[in-house]
């Protein structure tokens, strides 16, 4: 070959090897965080509760969004059977700008034994 057309030639087999071994990259939110306390308030005109965790004495208000779970007693339930004062578990997300949001609240059926 001559030296002319070997330029072109390796910089197009370069840039073909480029375009074929580029790696797609994935981005995932981060995982929701788990926090167990017993509830303080409960709004469900608002969406918004406050819980009282067991381990600090600072309280955290987080609100629930349309798909959020609520899970009592191992089965599916609905936001309004939780009670001020019951021991639950909660996992949430803290966007960078905004309230913080509750994927999914969790008691047992007797919420007295939750132990965490």
């Amino acid at each position: 070959m001559k030296p002319k057309t070997l330029v072109p030639a390796l910089s197009l087999l370069v840039f073909a090897a480029l375009c074929l071994t580029v790696s797609t990259s994935s981005a995932r939110p981060p995982r929701a965080r788990e926090l167990c306390g017993v509830l303080q308030t409960v709004d469900g005109g608002a969406h918004r509760l406050a819980l009282l965790p067991t381990e600090s004495g600072k309280s955290l208000e987080v609100d629930w969004k349309p798909g959020t779970s609520f899970v009592r007693g191992g089965e599916f339930d609905r936001a309004d059977s939780l009670k001020e004062g019951a021991r639950v578990c909660v996992y949430y997300r803290s966007p960078f700008f905004g309230r913080p949001f509750v994927t999914k609240v969790v008691w047992p059926e007797n919420t007295a034994s939750l132990q965490h």
